[in-house]
Protein backbone atom coordinates (compact mmCIF):
# COMPACT_ATOMS: atom_id res chain seq x y z
CA UNK A 1 0.00 0.00 0.00
CA UNK A 2 0.98 3.37 -0.27
CA UNK A 3 1.19 6.06 2.11
CA UNK A 4 -0.55 9.30 0.77
CA UNK A 5 -0.05 12.65 1.44
CA UNK A 6 -1.73 15.91 0.72
CA UNK A 7 -1.57 19.56 1.27
CA UNK A 8 -1.99 23.21 -0.13
CA UNK A 9 -0.26 26.60 -0.11
CA UNK A 10 -1.02 29.69 -0.70
CA UNK A 11 0.97 33.20 0.19
CA UNK A 12 0.83 35.80 2.76
CA UNK A 13 -1.69 37.53 0.70
CA UNK A 14 -3.80 34.32 1.21
CA UNK A 15 -4.16 33.79 -2.82
CA UNK A 16 -2.92 30.14 -4.42
CA UNK A 17 0.68 29.56 -5.01
CA UNK A 18 2.42 26.84 -6.58
CA UNK A 19 5.26 25.84 -4.62
CA UNK A 20 7.56 23.27 -4.31
CA UNK A 21 6.70 20.82 -1.72
CA UNK A 22 8.05 17.65 0.15
CA UNK A 23 6.94 15.64 3.00
CA UNK A 24 9.19 14.30 5.42
CA UNK A 25 7.90 11.58 7.45
CA UNK A 26 9.72 9.89 10.78
CA UNK A 27 9.65 7.26 13.49
CA UNK A 28 11.80 6.00 15.48
CA UNK A 29 14.98 5.32 13.79
CA UNK A 30 13.51 5.69 10.84
CA UNK A 31 12.08 7.88 7.88
CA UNK A 32 10.78 8.73 4.54
CA UNK A 33 10.73 11.59 2.61
CA UNK A 34 7.99 11.86 -0.69
CA UNK A 35 9.01 14.09 -3.05
CA UNK A 36 7.17 13.05 -6.22
CA UNK A 37 4.23 15.25 -5.46
CA UNK A 38 1.16 16.35 -8.04
CA UNK A 39 -0.42 19.36 -8.44
CA UNK A 40 -4.08 19.17 -7.70
CA UNK A 41 -6.16 22.73 -8.65
CA UNK A 42 -4.62 25.96 -8.72
CA UNK A 43 -2.43 25.40 -5.03
CA UNK A 44 -3.12 21.59 -3.33
CA UNK A 45 -0.10 19.18 -3.73
CA UNK A 46 -0.45 15.01 -3.42
CA UNK A 47 2.31 12.89 -2.80
CA UNK A 48 1.91 8.55 -2.65
CA UNK A 49 4.54 6.79 -0.68
CA UNK A 50 4.62 3.55 -1.81
CA UNK A 51 5.47 1.20 1.41
CA UNK A 52 6.78 -2.05 1.62
CA UNK A 53 7.44 -4.60 3.79
CA UNK A 54 10.85 -3.04 4.30
CA UNK A 55 9.07 0.31 5.36
CA UNK A 56 9.73 0.15 9.39
CA UNK A 57 6.63 -0.06 10.93
CA UNK A 58 4.95 2.47 13.40
CA UNK A 59 3.60 5.87 14.10
CA UNK A 60 4.92 8.48 12.77
CA UNK A 61 4.91 12.60 12.95
CA UNK A 62 5.03 14.49 9.43
CA UNK A 63 6.10 17.47 8.24
CA UNK A 64 5.48 19.24 5.01
CA UNK A 65 7.83 21.93 3.18
CA UNK A 66 7.19 24.52 0.72
CA UNK A 67 9.64 26.89 -1.15
CA UNK A 68 9.62 29.12 -3.97
CA UNK A 69 11.52 31.96 -5.43
CA UNK A 70 10.97 34.93 -4.23
CA UNK A 71 9.02 33.79 -0.98
CA UNK A 72 10.20 32.51 2.52
CA UNK A 73 10.41 28.99 2.67
CA UNK A 74 7.94 27.54 5.34
CA UNK A 75 7.55 24.07 7.11
CA UNK A 76 4.38 22.75 8.89
CA UNK A 77 4.93 19.82 11.49
CA UNK A 78 2.33 17.52 12.95
CA UNK A 79 2.99 14.76 15.38
CA UNK A 80 1.44 13.26 18.56
CA UNK A 81 2.78 11.10 21.22
CA UNK A 82 2.10 7.89 18.97
CA UNK A 83 2.50 9.93 15.52
CA UNK A 84 0.61 11.42 13.47
CA UNK A 85 -0.51 8.66 11.14
CA UNK A 86 0.69 4.29 11.60
CA UNK A 87 2.32 2.11 9.10
CA UNK A 88 1.02 -1.17 10.35
CA UNK A 89 3.01 -4.52 10.05
CA UNK A 90 2.36 -6.64 7.21
CA UNK A 91 0.82 -10.21 7.79
CA UNK A 92 0.03 -11.62 4.82
CA UNK A 93 -0.52 -15.72 3.59
CA UNK A 94 -1.66 -15.96 0.00
CA UNK A 95 -2.01 -17.76 -2.95
CA UNK A 96 -2.50 -20.91 -0.94
CA UNK A 97 -3.41 -23.89 -3.33
CA UNK A 98 -2.95 -27.53 -3.18
CA UNK A 99 -1.52 -30.02 -5.69
CA UNK A 100 -3.56 -32.23 -6.65
CA UNK A 101 -7.42 -30.74 -5.43
CA UNK A 102 -9.13 -34.33 -6.03
CA UNK A 103 -7.16 -37.84 -6.68
CA UNK A 104 -6.70 -41.39 -5.32
CA UNK A 105 -5.46 -41.23 -1.88
CA UNK A 106 -2.65 -43.52 -3.05
CA UNK A 107 -1.36 -40.39 -5.43
CA UNK A 108 1.94 -40.02 -4.09
CA UNK A 109 3.38 -36.62 -2.19
CA UNK A 110 -0.10 -34.24 -2.42
CA UNK A 111 1.70 -30.35 -2.22
CA UNK A 112 0.21 -27.83 0.03
CA UNK A 113 1.63 -24.29 -1.29
CA UNK A 114 1.14 -20.79 0.05
CA UNK A 115 2.96 -17.58 -0.21
CA UNK A 116 3.78 -15.98 3.55
CA UNK A 117 5.20 -11.85 3.83
CA UNK A 118 5.36 -10.58 7.56
CA UNK A 119 6.62 -7.37 7.91
CA UNK A 120 9.50 -7.13 10.71
CA UNK A 121 12.04 -9.26 12.72
CA UNK A 122 9.65 -11.10 14.56
CA UNK A 123 9.97 -14.68 13.65
CA UNK A 124 6.81 -16.35 12.47
CA UNK A 125 5.75 -19.74 11.84
CA UNK A 126 3.81 -20.57 8.88
CA UNK A 127 1.89 -23.61 9.86
CA UNK A 128 -0.72 -26.15 7.61
CA UNK A 129 -3.66 -27.34 9.36
CA UNK A 130 -6.07 -29.82 8.01
CA UNK A 131 -9.53 -31.57 8.97
CA UNK A 132 -11.55 -34.02 7.44
CA UNK A 133 -15.18 -33.57 6.69
CA UNK A 134 -16.99 -31.61 9.89
CA UNK A 135 -14.10 -32.53 12.18
CA UNK A 136 -11.39 -30.02 13.97
CA UNK A 137 -8.59 -28.67 12.31
CA UNK A 138 -5.15 -29.98 13.35
CA UNK A 139 -1.66 -29.00 12.62
CA UNK A 140 -1.02 -32.01 10.27
CA UNK A 141 2.94 -32.78 11.09
CA UNK A 142 1.05 -33.92 14.37
CA UNK A 143 -0.42 -36.55 12.57
CA UNK A 144 0.02 -40.30 13.47
CA UNK A 145 0.00 -41.68 10.42
CA UNK A 146 0.79 -40.17 7.54
CA UNK A 147 2.24 -36.27 8.96
CA UNK A 148 3.01 -33.50 6.64
CA UNK A 149 6.40 -32.54 5.85
CA UNK A 150 7.45 -29.09 4.96
CA UNK A 151 9.80 -29.13 2.10
CA UNK A 152 10.88 -25.74 2.44
CA UNK A 153 11.67 -23.27 5.29
CA UNK A 154 8.84 -22.64 7.52
CA UNK A 155 9.67 -19.56 9.73
CA UNK A 156 9.23 -16.17 8.16
CA UNK A 157 11.34 -13.12 9.72
CA UNK A 158 10.92 -10.16 7.83
CA UNK A 159 10.00 -12.40 4.27
CA UNK A 160 8.93 -11.17 1.60
CA UNK A 161 6.63 -13.67 -0.77
CA UNK A 162 8.20 -16.33 0.84
CA UNK A 163 7.03 -19.52 -0.46
CA UNK A 164 6.23 -22.09 2.14
CA UNK A 165 5.64 -25.94 0.38
CA UNK A 166 4.12 -29.29 2.42
CA UNK A 167 3.95 -32.95 1.11
CA UNK A 168 1.32 -35.18 2.57
CA UNK A 169 0.52 -38.75 1.66
CA UNK A 170 -3.29 -40.10 2.41
CA UNK A 171 -4.38 -43.65 3.31
CA UNK A 172 -8.04 -45.40 2.36
CA UNK A 173 -9.09 -44.85 6.05
CA UNK A 174 -8.08 -40.98 4.29
CA UNK A 175 -11.12 -41.08 1.64
CA UNK A 176 -13.55 -38.05 1.79
CA UNK A 177 -13.59 -34.10 1.48
CA UNK A 178 -10.83 -32.54 3.78
CA UNK A 179 -10.35 -29.23 4.26
CA UNK A 180 -6.77 -27.08 4.27
CA UNK A 181 -6.21 -23.52 6.37
CA UNK A 182 -2.23 -22.32 7.11
CA UNK A 183 -1.81 -19.79 9.85
CA UNK A 184 0.51 -17.45 10.73
CA UNK A 185 1.75 -17.86 14.22
CA UNK A 186 3.77 -16.05 16.49
CA UNK A 187 7.23 -18.38 16.94
CA UNK A 188 7.88 -16.55 20.52
CA UNK A 189 4.15 -16.71 21.68
CA UNK A 190 2.63 -19.02 19.66
CA UNK A 191 -0.24 -16.29 18.45
CA UNK A 192 -2.03 -16.71 15.59
CA UNK A 193 -1.49 -13.30 13.79
CA UNK A 194 -2.99 -14.45 10.62
CA UNK A 195 -4.55 -17.27 8.57
CA UNK A 196 -6.60 -18.34 5.49
CA UNK A 197 -10.13 -18.71 5.74
CA UNK A 198 -10.43 -22.52 5.86
CA UNK A 199 -12.58 -22.70 3.66
CA UNK A 200 -10.43 -24.23 0.99
CA UNK A 201 -10.68 -27.98 0.03
CA UNK A 202 -9.67 -30.85 -1.65
CA UNK A 203 -11.12 -34.66 -2.49
CA UNK A 204 -9.27 -38.04 -1.34
CA UNK A 205 -11.02 -40.22 -3.45
CA UNK A 206 -11.27 -44.38 -3.14
CA UNK A 207 -10.51 -45.49 -6.52
CA UNK A 208 -13.63 -46.97 -8.53
CA UNK A 209 -13.52 -50.47 -8.02
CA UNK A 210 -13.03 -53.11 -11.18
CA UNK A 211 -17.23 -53.75 -12.05
CA UNK A 212 -18.57 -56.62 -13.79
CA UNK A 213 -22.18 -55.73 -14.58
CA UNK A 214 -24.94 -58.30 -15.23
CA UNK A 215 -27.84 -56.70 -16.33
CA UNK A 216 -30.99 -56.99 -18.60
CA UNK A 217 -32.05 -60.53 -17.14
CA UNK A 218 -34.47 -62.51 -19.08
CA UNK A 219 -36.14 -65.99 -18.36
CA UNK A 220 -39.06 -68.05 -19.78
CA UNK A 221 -41.50 -69.37 -19.34
CA UNK A 222 -42.27 -68.40 -15.93
CA UNK A 223 -43.96 -70.77 -15.33
CA UNK A 224 -44.62 -74.71 -17.15
CA UNK A 225 -45.26 -78.23 -17.13
CA UNK A 226 -41.87 -80.21 -16.79
CA UNK A 227 -42.34 -82.91 -19.76
CA UNK A 228 -40.90 -81.28 -23.00
CA UNK A 229 -40.38 -77.62 -21.78
CA UNK A 230 -36.88 -76.00 -22.39
CA UNK A 231 -35.98 -73.02 -20.24
CA UNK A 232 -34.34 -70.41 -21.49
CA UNK A 233 -32.80 -67.41 -20.18
CA UNK A 234 -30.07 -64.69 -21.64
CA UNK A 235 -27.93 -62.32 -19.25
CA UNK A 236 -26.11 -59.22 -20.40
CA UNK A 237 -22.43 -58.53 -19.28
CA UNK A 238 -20.26 -55.78 -19.78
CA UNK A 239 -17.24 -54.76 -16.90
CA UNK A 240 -14.15 -52.24 -16.08
CA UNK A 241 -11.95 -54.85 -16.40
CA UNK A 242 -9.28 -53.82 -19.43
CA UNK A 243 -6.80 -56.66 -19.56
CA UNK A 244 -8.79 -60.26 -18.89
CA UNK A 245 -11.91 -62.10 -19.95
CA UNK A 246 -14.49 -63.09 -17.73
CA UNK A 247 -16.38 -66.13 -16.88
CA UNK A 248 -20.02 -65.93 -16.49
CA UNK A 249 -22.44 -68.89 -14.49
CA UNK A 250 -25.71 -69.54 -14.03
CA UNK A 251 -26.53 -71.59 -11.24
CA UNK A 252 -30.15 -73.47 -10.31
CA UNK A 253 -31.46 -74.92 -7.55
CA UNK A 254 -34.74 -76.21 -5.84
CA UNK A 255 -34.30 -74.14 -2.44
CA UNK A 256 -32.62 -70.99 -1.67
CA UNK A 257 -30.03 -72.04 0.54
CA UNK A 258 -28.83 -74.55 -2.23
CA UNK A 259 -27.03 -76.53 -3.09
CA UNK A 260 -27.04 -74.89 -6.71
CA UNK A 261 -26.66 -76.55 -10.02
CA UNK A 262 -24.22 -75.22 -12.54
CA UNK A 263 -26.40 -75.17 -15.82
CA UNK A 264 -23.69 -73.76 -17.97
CA UNK A 265 -20.78 -71.06 -18.37
CA UNK A 266 -19.98 -68.74 -20.71
CA UNK A 267 -16.74 -66.24 -21.77
CA UNK A 268 -16.73 -62.61 -21.69
CA UNK A 269 -14.43 -61.85 -24.21
CA UNK A 270 -11.97 -58.62 -23.31
CA UNK A 271 -10.66 -58.57 -26.77
CA UNK A 272 -14.39 -58.26 -28.27
CA UNK A 273 -15.23 -55.67 -25.07
CA UNK A 274 -18.53 -53.55 -24.64
CA UNK A 275 -21.38 -55.22 -23.44
CA UNK A 276 -21.65 -58.97 -24.62
CA UNK A 277 -25.08 -61.26 -24.31
CA UNK A 278 -25.03 -64.68 -22.99
CA UNK A 279 -27.55 -67.37 -23.41
CA UNK A 280 -28.28 -70.03 -21.72
CA UNK A 281 -31.04 -73.42 -21.57
CA UNK A 282 -32.20 -76.25 -19.57
CA UNK A 283 -34.42 -79.20 -20.05
CA UNK A 284 -36.68 -79.88 -17.29
CA UNK A 285 -37.55 -82.91 -16.03
CA UNK A 286 -40.20 -84.74 -13.10
CA UNK A 287 -37.16 -83.69 -10.59
CA UNK A 288 -37.87 -79.65 -11.29
CA UNK A 289 -41.81 -80.15 -9.85
CA UNK A 290 -42.02 -77.34 -8.13
CA UNK A 291 -40.84 -73.53 -7.45
CA UNK A 292 -37.21 -72.99 -8.96
CA UNK A 293 -34.24 -70.55 -7.87
CA UNK A 294 -31.63 -69.06 -10.36
CA UNK A 295 -29.08 -66.86 -10.46
CA UNK A 296 -25.68 -65.35 -12.38
CA UNK A 297 -22.96 -64.52 -11.24
CA UNK A 298 -19.27 -63.64 -13.15
CA UNK A 299 -15.66 -63.32 -12.05
CA UNK A 300 -12.25 -62.63 -13.65
CA UNK A 301 -10.69 -65.51 -12.24
CA UNK A 302 -8.10 -63.66 -10.42
CA UNK A 303 -6.37 -65.90 -7.51
CA UNK A 304 -5.07 -63.21 -5.62
CA UNK A 305 -8.07 -59.94 -6.18
CA UNK A 306 -10.47 -61.19 -8.05
CA UNK A 307 -13.43 -59.10 -8.74
CA UNK A 308 -16.55 -61.08 -9.16
CA UNK A 309 -20.60 -59.63 -9.68
CA UNK A 310 -23.47 -62.06 -8.60
CA UNK A 311 -27.12 -61.06 -8.80
CA UNK A 312 -29.98 -61.42 -6.54
CA UNK A 313 -31.91 -64.96 -6.61
CA UNK A 314 -35.14 -65.37 -8.88
CA UNK A 315 -37.36 -68.04 -9.55
CA UNK A 316 -39.80 -69.48 -12.03
CA UNK A 317 -41.92 -72.61 -11.26
CA UNK A 318 -42.38 -76.12 -13.23
CA UNK A 319 -45.55 -77.71 -12.35
CA UNK A 320 -46.68 -81.62 -13.23
CA UNK A 321 -47.14 -82.66 -16.70
CA UNK A 322 -50.27 -82.09 -18.44
CA UNK A 323 -52.07 -85.20 -19.85
CA UNK A 324 -54.70 -85.35 -22.56
CA UNK A 325 -57.26 -88.58 -22.90
CA UNK A 326 -58.52 -88.96 -26.51
CA UNK A 327 -61.25 -91.35 -26.82
CA UNK A 328 -60.68 -94.65 -29.19
CA UNK A 329 -63.34 -97.34 -28.08
CA UNK A 330 -65.98 -99.14 -25.83
CA UNK A 331 -68.48 -96.59 -25.58
CA UNK A 332 -72.29 -98.30 -25.51
CA UNK A 333 -70.15 -101.65 -25.44
CA UNK A 334 -71.92 -104.98 -24.36
CA UNK A 335 -70.04 -106.95 -21.85
CA UNK A 336 -70.51 -110.37 -21.41
CA UNK A 337 -70.39 -111.58 -17.84
CA UNK A 338 -70.46 -115.67 -18.67
CA UNK A 339 -67.80 -117.48 -19.58
CA UNK A 340 -64.32 -115.41 -20.58
CA UNK A 341 -66.07 -112.84 -23.34
CA UNK A 342 -63.96 -109.33 -23.15
CA UNK A 343 -65.00 -106.03 -24.23
CA UNK A 344 -62.21 -103.39 -25.62
CA UNK A 345 -62.23 -100.05 -23.79
CA UNK A 346 -59.86 -97.84 -25.09
CA UNK A 347 -58.30 -94.03 -24.68
CA UNK A 348 -55.15 -92.99 -26.49
CA UNK A 349 -52.78 -91.13 -24.06
CA UNK A 350 -51.30 -87.61 -25.41
CA UNK A 351 -48.83 -85.42 -23.45
CA UNK A 352 -49.68 -81.54 -23.92
CA UNK A 353 -46.86 -80.75 -25.85
CA UNK A 354 -48.46 -84.03 -28.26
CA UNK A 355 -46.22 -86.27 -28.10
CA UNK A 356 -48.15 -90.24 -27.74
CA UNK A 357 -47.46 -91.80 -24.25
CA UNK A 358 -46.40 -95.11 -25.04
CA UNK A 359 -45.94 -97.48 -21.63
CA UNK A 360 -47.81 -95.45 -20.11
CA UNK A 361 -49.88 -96.66 -16.62
CA UNK A 362 -53.81 -96.36 -17.01
CA UNK A 363 -56.44 -96.99 -14.60
CA UNK A 364 -59.83 -98.19 -16.00
CA UNK A 365 -62.66 -97.85 -13.52
CA UNK A 366 -66.07 -99.79 -13.93
CA UNK A 367 -69.17 -98.94 -12.39
CA UNK A 368 -70.46 -102.48 -10.36
CA UNK A 369 -73.66 -101.71 -9.35
CA UNK A 370 -74.47 -98.11 -11.41
CA UNK A 371 -73.20 -96.48 -8.48
CA UNK A 372 -69.71 -97.18 -7.44
CA UNK A 373 -66.97 -97.63 -9.04
CA UNK A 374 -64.87 -100.50 -9.23
CA UNK A 375 -60.67 -100.81 -9.91
CA UNK A 376 -57.95 -103.07 -8.72
CA UNK A 377 -54.81 -103.97 -10.62
CA UNK A 378 -56.27 -106.05 -13.61
CA UNK A 379 -57.83 -103.32 -14.63
CA UNK A 380 -54.62 -101.21 -14.92
CA UNK A 381 -53.17 -101.34 -18.42
CA UNK A 382 -50.11 -99.56 -20.07
CA UNK A 383 -50.15 -97.93 -23.25
CA UNK A 384 -48.74 -99.16 -26.63
CA UNK A 385 -46.04 -97.32 -28.77
CA UNK A 386 -49.07 -94.99 -30.05
CA UNK A 387 -50.32 -94.13 -26.63
CA UNK A 388 -53.49 -96.76 -26.71
CA UNK A 389 -54.46 -97.96 -23.27
CA UNK A 390 -56.46 -101.47 -24.79
CA UNK A 391 -57.83 -103.00 -21.48
CA UNK A 392 -60.13 -106.19 -22.69
CA UNK A 393 -62.83 -105.63 -20.19
CA UNK A 394 -63.92 -109.05 -18.73
CA UNK A 395 -66.96 -108.70 -16.52
CA UNK A 396 -66.83 -110.82 -13.77
CA UNK A 397 -68.54 -112.65 -10.71
CA UNK A 398 -67.80 -112.22 -7.44
CA UNK A 399 -64.51 -114.04 -6.09
CA UNK A 400 -64.08 -114.70 -10.11
CA UNK A 401 -60.49 -114.00 -9.01
CA UNK A 402 -59.27 -112.98 -5.90
CA UNK A 403 -61.35 -109.58 -4.87
CA UNK A 404 -63.49 -109.72 -8.02
CA UNK A 405 -66.33 -108.21 -7.92
CA UNK A 406 -69.41 -109.13 -9.38
CA UNK A 407 -70.42 -106.61 -12.44
CA UNK A 408 -74.34 -106.45 -12.16
CA UNK A 409 -76.24 -106.51 -15.49
CA UNK A 410 -77.17 -103.38 -17.24
CA UNK A 411 -75.54 -100.28 -18.08
CA UNK A 412 -72.57 -99.72 -16.41
CA UNK A 413 -70.65 -96.43 -16.47
CA UNK A 414 -66.52 -96.94 -17.47
CA UNK A 415 -63.94 -94.34 -16.98
CA UNK A 416 -59.89 -94.00 -17.68
CA UNK A 417 -57.96 -92.08 -15.31
CA UNK A 418 -53.77 -92.11 -14.70
CA UNK A 419 -52.31 -94.44 -12.36
CA UNK A 420 -52.01 -93.44 -8.79
CA UNK A 421 -47.78 -93.99 -9.55
CA UNK A 422 -47.98 -90.70 -11.73
CA UNK A 423 -49.74 -88.40 -9.98
CA UNK A 424 -46.56 -87.29 -8.47
CA UNK A 425 -45.51 -86.40 -12.05
CA UNK A 426 -48.85 -85.54 -13.93
CA UNK A 427 -51.89 -83.50 -13.03
CA UNK A 428 -55.00 -86.87 -13.04
CA UNK A 429 -57.25 -86.37 -15.57
CA UNK A 430 -60.02 -88.08 -14.93
CA UNK A 431 -62.45 -89.28 -18.60
CA UNK A 432 -65.31 -89.04 -16.47
CA UNK A 433 -65.03 -85.49 -16.04
CA UNK A 434 -65.24 -85.09 -19.49
CA UNK A 435 -67.44 -87.48 -21.23
CA UNK A 436 -69.85 -90.71 -20.08
CA UNK A 437 -68.92 -93.48 -21.66
CA UNK A 438 -71.05 -96.69 -20.65
CA UNK A 439 -70.83 -100.30 -21.77
CA UNK A 440 -74.03 -103.17 -20.68
CA UNK A 441 -73.23 -105.98 -18.75
CA UNK A 442 -74.72 -108.91 -20.12
CA UNK A 443 -74.84 -111.96 -18.24
CA UNK A 444 -76.59 -116.25 -18.76
CA UNK A 445 -80.15 -117.34 -17.28
CA UNK A 446 -79.38 -121.00 -15.78
CA UNK A 447 -81.98 -123.28 -15.74
CA UNK A 448 -82.88 -126.14 -13.23
CA UNK A 449 -86.09 -128.11 -14.43
CA UNK A 450 -87.68 -130.55 -11.66
CA UNK A 451 -91.15 -131.56 -12.15
CA UNK A 452 -92.97 -133.15 -13.80
CA UNK A 453 -90.16 -135.88 -14.14
CA UNK A 454 -90.17 -138.97 -16.35
CA UNK A 455 -90.50 -141.11 -13.60
CA UNK A 456 -93.58 -139.78 -12.56
CA UNK A 457 -97.09 -141.16 -12.60
CA UNK A 458 -99.31 -140.41 -15.03
CA UNK A 459 -101.64 -137.84 -14.70
CA UNK A 460 -105.26 -138.37 -14.77
CA UNK A 461 -107.79 -136.20 -17.03
CA UNK A 462 -109.24 -133.19 -15.11
CA UNK A 463 -106.16 -133.79 -12.56
CA UNK A 464 -103.58 -130.47 -12.26
CA UNK A 465 -100.15 -130.83 -13.82
CA UNK A 466 -97.64 -129.26 -11.57
CA UNK A 467 -94.66 -127.88 -13.30
CA UNK A 468 -91.78 -126.91 -10.44
CA UNK A 469 -88.17 -125.41 -11.91
CA UNK A 470 -85.43 -122.76 -10.64
CA UNK A 471 -83.60 -120.07 -12.36
CA UNK A 472 -80.32 -118.73 -11.32
CA UNK A 473 -77.91 -116.26 -13.31
CA UNK A 474 -74.76 -117.03 -14.66
CA UNK A 475 -72.96 -116.01 -11.46
CA UNK A 476 -74.61 -119.01 -9.40
CA UNK A 477 -77.09 -116.71 -7.52
CA UNK A 478 -80.86 -116.42 -7.92
CA UNK A 479 -82.85 -114.99 -10.61
CA UNK A 480 -85.92 -113.52 -10.49
CA UNK A 481 -87.08 -114.17 -13.99
CA UNK A 482 -90.23 -114.84 -15.86
CA UNK A 483 -91.09 -118.65 -16.66
CA UNK A 484 -93.39 -120.50 -18.65
CA UNK A 485 -94.03 -123.96 -18.81
CA UNK A 486 -94.59 -125.55 -22.08
CA UNK A 487 -95.83 -129.17 -22.56
CA UNK A 488 -96.66 -130.75 -26.06
CA UNK A 489 -97.56 -133.84 -27.77
CA UNK A 490 -97.59 -135.95 -31.18
CA UNK A 491 -101.09 -134.57 -31.24
CA UNK A 492 -101.21 -131.67 -28.59
CA UNK A 493 -99.83 -129.01 -26.74
CA UNK A 494 -100.01 -125.97 -24.31
CA UNK A 495 -98.51 -123.85 -21.81
CA UNK A 496 -98.50 -122.89 -17.81
CA UNK A 497 -97.59 -119.02 -17.87
CA UNK A 498 -98.90 -118.65 -14.73
CA UNK A 499 -95.93 -118.83 -12.13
Amino acid sequence: QSAVFLGATTDDCTDALTATVVYESNTTGSGLICNETTQIGANAFRCSYPTDVLTKAGGYNTTMYATMADHYSNLEYHSTENGWFTIALLRRLASQSVTPSSEYYYYPNWQFNVTATSGDETPMNITLFLKKGSGEFLDCSTYAENPCMNITIDSCVNCQNLNVSWIKNFSSSDVGTWFYQIKMLDAETGDMVTQTAGTDNFLVNAPTPEQINLFDKEQSPSTAQWGGTNVYWNITVNTTLTDTNVSVYLWNSKSTDGPWTQIGNRTWNNETGGSQIFNFSKQTSSSDIGTNYYFFNATDNDSVTPTSSSTIIYNYVITKDYISMIYSAGNDSISNRSGSQTTLLSFQVVNANGSEMGNFPIKYSVERNSLAYYTDSNLVVLTNDTGYANLDFDATCEAEYTGAPKFLVGSQQWKAELNDSLLDYYFNNDTSTFLETTTSVQGDIVLDYVTPSGSDPEVIEEESITFLGATTDDCGDALVTTVVYTANSSEYNFECPVT
